[in-house]
């Protein structure tokens, strides 16, 4: 069931292998470059560490049903463009997929573990969306992947340090519905150039998107409860940010100063008190109220809707009482 480490290593003539075993050792075919098809069968449940780490000709790989891949087992596979993974797989390891031409991943909702700089220096990646399966985006996983555009984090609760950092393509960011925090994740992403937090941030560590010299606006929706110090250190360009939680906590020196920077809430808000710490301009929100699209009878009852107000997640519906003025009845929340 076993086939001993390094056996295979640097066999440069080898051009395809069919393994059945049930897992694969330890630099097996490591550094064969000639190697371009590898199948899985369905014995296969895991892969150590380097198994087939430098197989730079690499170009089809069926993973079978594998359950586990080891650490580096396909690092620096530059000619792998494209993999599926399979719903049997539970667990990616450090580094697995480093240094491969993959253009894009989908992670499948069984997996429930990314190793440490799993996808990092994936030059060719472009696109990456995270399985239900996902809680935490580890240290360095996708860093130096300097052609991602599009990130979907899917269900992912933390998203670790250098996790992005370096990924100087990506702009587009599909945040987690679920409550997350941001640790130092996205140093260096230059091509961002707006960030909408949704209601499900919960903090941004120091330094998180420092050097992103390419952000213009960033907005905090109401829910966000604290920002570190120098989270948005050496973002020279940012002209305007809008927070709309009144008592979000700001550490020291979050923004980096500019004479066009304007900071945006509600009066009396935290976000005013750190402007006026830090003589920035500051611009109170005017509250506004939502305009009505329609009102439509169905089978059901009445249907109301209306166009949404920035910053608010909550409406309350009410109707005239009677038709006395200034007397409403409450009818629900939406």
């Amino acid at each position: 069931e076993k086939i001993g480490f390094g056996m295979f290593l640097g066999c440069n003539g080898l051009k395809e292998v069919d393994l059945n075993i049930a897992y694969i050792s330890a630099n097996m075919f490591q550094n064969c470059t000639g190697l371009t098809k590898v199948t899985f069968g369905k014995n296969v449940d895991h892969t150590e560490l380097s198994a087939f780490e430098g197989c730079t000709s690499l170009s089809q790989v069926d993973l079978g049903s594998i359950k586990s891949i080891g650490s580096y087992t396909f690092s620096r596979c530059t000619g792998l463009r494209s993999i599926s993974l399979p719903e049997t797989l539970s667990t990616i390891e450090g580094g697995a997929f480093n240094y491969t031409g993959l253009t894009s991943i989908v992670i499948p909702d069984n997996v429930t573990m990314l190793g440490d700089g799993a996808f990092s220096s994936s030059l060719e990646l472009t696109n990456v969306t995270l399985g239900a399966g996902i809680t935490r985006v580890p240290d360095g996983c996708f860093s130096t992947s300097q052609k991602l555009t599009t990130i979907n984090l899917g269900s992912v609760t933390e998203i670790a340090d250098s996790a992005f950092s370096h990924c100087s393509a990506l702009t587009n960011i599909t945040w987690p519905s679920k409550p997350f925090t941001i640790g130092e994740s996205f140093e260096r992403c230059t091509g961002l150039t707006q960030l909408n937090f949704p209601n499900t941030l919960k903090s941004i560590d120091g330094w998180a998107f420092d050097y992103c010299t390419g952000l213009k606006s960033i907005m905090f929706q109401d829910g966000v409860e604290y920002i570190d110090q120098y989270a948005f250190n050496h973002c020279d360009n940012v002209t305007l940010v809008t927070c709309y939680d009144p008592d979000a906590t700001f550490g020291d020196k979050v923004f980096e100063k500019n004479s066009s920077l304007v900071l945006r809430g509600w009066a009396g808000s935290t976000i005013e008190a750190y402007a006026s710490a830090n003589k920035c301009t500051f611009e109170p929100i005017t509250p506004t109220a939502p305009t009505p699209n329609g009102i439509v009878n169905t089978v059901s009852g009445v249907q109301v809707s209306w166009n949404p107000v920035d910053g608010v997640q909550t409406y309350g519906v009410w109707r005239s009482d009677s038709g006395v003025d200034g007397i409403y009845q409450w009818l629900a929340n939406s």
